[in-house]
């Protein structure tokens, strides 16, 4: 099944991805609507938001306003590095041999991450991946890296959660990776609680978009259309969400509704619309957490000045 996301963790730490069920005070995890998205009347949509080809309905990259407040993919490369690397200083300092692998490339499925939101929209790619996503790399999926597997031991120390003295040294306030996130603060704001905040805030937002009546409006039309073709879906949303949708090759069944679903996202505008709307929700969530962006994103360029610095050798 394919489902849909918003945006994707900004900053993870490496220990994250190996012991998931310890928080490491960087956020990431799924966004609840209480927590990040503030309550507001429906807002004013634009309507000169044009997004999708006119002729062809294909959307191409698309930027959010809520974009201006993450790394790119890029960037996300330069810091996670920077990190690893601060994390790798650590593990040695304390005597451990373990090493975590540098990221090879930067995460290429945040290339494209708004695109998809109501699911595929060109018939080229649909033809050969149904509703899956393609790797720019290369076939199907997200390309993610490995997580490395490190001992007990050393994801204890990476997380802060094993003992507090190892091999007769104090162990940092957060472990390696609260000690690689202020070394990449230094000279700045402290790390915030939630590195990817924003990326929560725009993903605590599907609800109240799939919900905007202008959204529901449309998804009338287009379930319309598509049960004049034999399929039965209330929204692109569902249909991108069915449970057949399984395997690593899609089925004949898949691609075909998938190339019904995009050539009725076409007929009725419904990627117009769809983003229209998310561009209006994030630009008043945008006011409402003022504050906490803009604090982000003093944090962010000045971790990135360090962490160009560290790869520079000039930290």
């Amino acid at each position: 099944m394919r489902i849909r996301i918003r945006s994707a963790a900004s900053l993870l730490p490496a220990a994250l991805a190996l012991a998931t069920a310890v928080s490491c005070g960087s956020g990431g995890g799924p966004a609840r609507p209480s927590e990040y998205a503030a309550s507001v009347p429906v807002p004013t949509m634009a309507p000169s938001v044009r997004v999708a080809d006119p002729r062809t309905g294909v959307v191409g990259d698309v930027r959010l306003p809520l974009d201006a407040y993450t790394p790119t993919p890029d960037q996300k490369l330069v810091l996670d590095n920077a990190r690893i690397a601060l994390e790798n200083s650590c593990i040695h300092r304390f005597g451990f041999s373990e090493t975590i692998p540098p990221k090879k490339s930067p995460p290429s499925f945040l290339a494209h991450i708004n695109a998809g939101l109501f699911g595929p929209t060109d018939v080229a790619v649909v033809k050969v991946h149904g509703y899956r996503v393609p790797d720019p790399g290369g076939g199907a999926g997200t390309s993610a890296q490995n997580p490395p597997q490190l001992s007990d031991a050393v994801v204890g120390l990476l997380t802060g959660t094993g003992p507090g003295r190892v091999h007769g040294m104090r162990v940092p306030a957060g472990g390696c990776v609260g000690e690689a996130l202020r070394a990449l603060s230094k000279g700045g704001p402290a790390a915030p609680n939630d590195t990817s905040y924003a990326n929560n805030l725009a993903a605590s937002l599907g609800d109240s978009v799939d919900k905007d009546p202008r959204v529901l409006e449309v998804q009338r039309r287009w379930s319309s259309c598509m049960k004049s073709q034999g399929y039965s879906y209330e929204s692109s949303i569902q249909a991108m969400g069915d449970s057949r949708w399984q395997g690593r090759v899609p089925s004949r069944i898949e691609i075909d509704t998938a190339l019904a679903d995009v050539e009725c996202k076409r007929r009725v505008d419904l990627e117009d619309i769809g983003i229209a709307a998310w561009v209006a929700y994030e630009n008043e969530q945008i006011k409402a957490h003022s504050a906490q962006l803009d604090t982000y994103l003093s944090w962010l360029r000045n971790a990135l000045g360090n962490a160009r610095s560290l790869a520079n050798g000039t930290a």
